[in-house]
């Protein structure tokens, strides 16, 4: 994972003016973002040693973080390195960052729907059941906090249903999906996890009938679509439909 952990860094923090956190003199930050930048561009041992260079002066980062003073900045920096971090699948950076977001606006949303799809995340890759059980509290706590900001959102209303059926609570899990569908019917990746969860208790023509509509629906060259054709196959084999 931290092979993208330069260009998240440069990219996030020169985009949004990393001048006004740590200013334009020629400090070693300075100097070791614009060489970072330069390496980066080049060969696959330039990019090795960008990114050991970056990581040397991450505490620098962290301290620029915490020297800005106007906290309307301060959010906006940690809500955007928090936001690429998770897209990039850092989670425990990511949640450094976007707890520090917290502390300074407790009802941003994005920064608890983030907060969630990290912690879900680490959920998902945890082996111990007792770690797990954490995981999933901190990450249901900061999906519904999201939820709460916005009751109507998609994202969350499909990350809380996705930890619910993988935490084997399809039965709730499927209210959020339908929480989605009846704002966006043709949300395909609703209509993949409701046909799946009927297709797990059983419910082949309801699933079949979902899957039938999303064949219609997603063109050929959609990413779903080979997994819709391959549970049509796999409905077919088993029930036996013409």
């Amino acid at each position: 994972m931290k092979k993208n952990l330069l260009g998240v860094i440069i990219t996030v923090l020169l985009s949004i003016g990393i001048g006004f956190i740590i200013g334009r003199a020629s400090t070693p930050l300075n100097t070791a973002f614009r060489r970072a930048s330069r390496m980066s561009a080049g060969s696959l041992e330039d990019r090795k040693d960008a990114l050991e260079l970056m990581e040397k002066q991450r505490y620098a980062i962290d301290l620029a973080l915490e020297k800005t003073r106007v906290e309307e900045r301060r959010l906006i920096i940690a809500i955007a390195l928090g936001k690429a971090l998770t897209e990039h699948e850092m989670w425990n950076e990511a949640i450094k960052y976007l707890e520090t977001a917290r502390e300074i606006l407790p009802g941003d949303y994005t920064a608890n729907y983030y907060l969630g799809v990290s912690y879900s995340s680490l959920y998902n890759l945890e082996t111990s059941l007792v770690e797990k059980a954490k995981l999933y509290d901190k990450a249901m706590g900061y999906i519904d906090t999201a939820l709460k900001l916005r009751p109507d959102s998609a994202d969350a209303n499909y990350l809380k249903g996705i930890l619910l059926f993988n935490n084997g609570e399809s039965v709730t899990a499927l209210e959020y999906f339908e929480n989605i569908l009846k704002r966006y019917p043709d949300d395909v990746e609703a209509l993949l996890s409701v046909a799946r969860i009927y297709f797990d208790w059983g419910e082949l023509d309801q699933a079949r009938n979902i899957y039938l509509r999303l064949e219609n629906l997603i063109p050929p060259e959609h990413p779903k679509a080979a997994t819709v054709r391959r549970n049509l196959e796999i409905l077919h084999r088993t029930k036996g439909y013409e």
